[in-house]
């Protein structure tokens, strides 16, 4: 089915396994309507976000984060500091990368 395959389970345990048990520590939600619009959203804990966005663990979040993003809430301030640095840190090895 459909809810079955947006992974919808109704208690939210299998988007809290999806988190944790996955490699990539998030959970989205790509199949969302509103109005004329659809969008895509992730869920993901604060300690695996912030350990992605320093660290580059997976890059999975933090390297969608280079990319422009709409914020729709205004985030913590430390995460907000280490979405700042993830974009310098990007910056800096596309400008100090050479390629042949």
């Amino acid at each position: 089915s459909a809810a079955a395959m947006r992974g919808d389970r109704g208690d939210g345990r299998w988007k809290a396994h999806v988190q944790t048990a996955w490699p990539a520590y998030v959970y989205y939600e790509p199949y969302v309507d509103i109005g004329r619009h659809h969008i895509k959203y992730g869920v993901i804990e604060v300690a695996a976000l912030l350990d992605d966005l320093r660290h580059w663990r997976t890059l999975h979040v933090a390297g969608r984060l280079h990319k422009p993003t709409l914020a729709l809430l205004a985030a913590p301030p430390a995460i907000d500091v280490a979405i700042k640095a993830n974009a310098t840190s990007a910056l800096v090895v596309a400008t100090t990368t050479t390629t042949t």
